[in-house]
């Protein structure tokens, strides 16, 4: 008879799954925007998981802060990680020696990306139904990738167990040792950045390698200077110039503040400038505070006679909402630097939990991006874990210049006014005004990138679209 596989289970109610989804991680408590207690709390900073039974006492305890909320117990896959499982000596956390199965707790210092939960396991089929309904209600509860389950078996897992031991205030006595807090806004946003990354990659080659560099930050950045890679990479901006330093207090702005234009006129208005910066700062507030009263001027003219770079991404910052307004919003005089510049503003904004539904639908996408937010987490407080990769999803233009897809992709694209036809150096005779080679020559497909990013730039991709082409590989 085959053994039976272990099970490291999370307990927690159905209202902070939903919140553990909408955010991308499951995170300690203080990543939660809205938390109900449960589990989370008791250790801080880490992830309690129970082999194979959860304690009676813990499954009071996610329900004890309020009547109407409903258990629901995570199965999470440890063999998708290696180094940083720690057990129970002594009321102190050490790391674990030996096979994982040895122990009966184990902890894991948070984050862990969606991709490490196995089943969603409910105590009932009518409670797994209702979840599956409410979540259709909310705009970030996307259960792609996600298995929902509720087998006879597991809804025993939800009876009270054997182990009578006080489990809430024994894992309050735990001794941790220090570790530096995770800052889960600066996550949540780099998560935002790069979904909108992915997708703007669409646009060009020049907007793929943006998402490439920022989706591997062991890639050394190239000759671009790029003040939002900088920030994410913890640059030391104390000795940096007048204009990296204003960068990176915009974005600051952008990842925690509640009045997002209001604050930026503050930090225009009153910042510590010096003389002539204070001036130019000023007259940018002042054109901010004007933009969208002004009708002596349309939106496009004023996107025109924006004088930098820094100029342009407020406006459009001020101009639109969200990511989903501004996939709608084309001006003809945008370039392609320009839709990557907007691509991360905006998604540091809206950070993960406030994307597009759509965009976290794309075949895979949720996934990944959760799996690189959780790795920036631990790379940011220099922890030991590895995750195992998962499967990285293709943008559009990868997926455009494969081979065996750019044919079908020219068509579906309606790209086909940008593709030059280049035939071999072969030789060949003409016959009727037609040119005809010996043999089988296959003809080279070059696509005009301009004129690419021209009707890309303007083009919406559904995530119906997306799947489909994925499909077609």
């Amino acid at each position: 008879m085959a053994k039976k596989k272990t099970q490291w289970l999370l307990p927690t109610n159905t209202e902070n799954l939903k919140m553990i989804i909408a955010q991308g991680l499951i995170s300690s408590s203080d990543g939660f925007t809205k938390y109900y207690s449960d589990v989370l709390e008791l250790v801080p900073n880490y992830i309690p998981l129970f082999k194979d039974e959860i304690p009676s006492t813990l499954l009071n305890y996610v329900l004890s802060e309020d009547n109407s909320l409903t258990p629901v117990i995570l199965d999470i896959d440890l063999k998708k990680m290696s180094n940083g499982i720690k057990i129970l000596q002594d009321d102190k956390l050490v790391n674990l020696e030996g096979e994982v199965d040895s122990a009966d707790v184990v902890f894991i210092l948070a984050p862990l990306p969606l991709s490490f939960i196995s089943t969603l396991i409910f105590s009932s089929k009518d409670v797994l139904k209702e979840f599956e309904e409410d979540s259709k209600l909310y705009s970030n509860v996307v259960l792609n990738d996600l298995k929902l389950s509720s087998t006879v078996a597991e809804q025993k897992l939800f009876k009270s167990s054997n182990l009578s031991v006080d489990w809430v205030n024994d894992l309050k006595k735990i001794k941790t040792m220090d570790v530096d807090e995770v800052d889960y806004k600066k996550v949540y946003a780099y998560g935002g950045l790069l979904l909108n990354l992915f997708y703007f990659a669409k646009n060009g080659n020049l907007s793929n390698d943006n998402y490439k560099l920022f989706s591997d930050f062991s890639e050394e950045k190239k000759s671009q200077d790029i003040d939002i890679y900088d920030y994410f990479k913890d640059f030391d901006i104390n000795n940096a110039d007048i204009k990296k330093k204003m960068d990176n207090g915009l974005i600051d702005i952008a990842i925690n503040s509640k009045d997002f234009k209001e604050d930026v006129l503050k930090f225009l208005e009153y910042g510590n400038w010096d003389e002539r910066t204070q001036k130019r700062t000023q007259e940018l507030a002042d054109k901010l505070k004007g933009f969208e009263s002004n009708t002596n001027k349309t939106v496009s003219e004023q996107f025109h006679e924006a004088k930098t770079r820094l100029e342009k991404i407020l406006l459009m910052l001020f101009l639109r909402e969200d990511t989903e307004a501004l996939m709608e919003y084309t001006l003809e005089l945008f370039c392609e630097e320009d839709y990557i510049n907007f691509a991360m503003m905006f998604g540091i904004r809206d950070k993960f939990i406030k994307m597009p539904k759509e965009l976290r639908e794309f075949t895979g996408l949720q996934s990944f991006v959760s799996l690189k937010m959780a790795e920036y987490a631990h790379t940011t407080i220099e922890s030991n874990i590895k995750f195992k990769s998962t499967i990285k999803p293709l943008t559009v233009i990868e997926l455009f210049n494969k081979n065996s897809l750019k044919k079908r992709l020219i068509k579906e694209l309606e790209v086909e006014s940008c593709i030059r036809t280049i035939m071999q150096n072969k030789e060949y005779f003409s016959k009727s005004g037609i040119n005809t080679y010996i043999g089988f020559i296959e003809p080279k497909y070059e696509t005009h990138e301009e004129e690419y990013f021209k009707i890309l730039s303007k083009r919406k991709i559904t995530k119906e679209e997306y799947n489909n082409f994925v499909k077609m590989k």
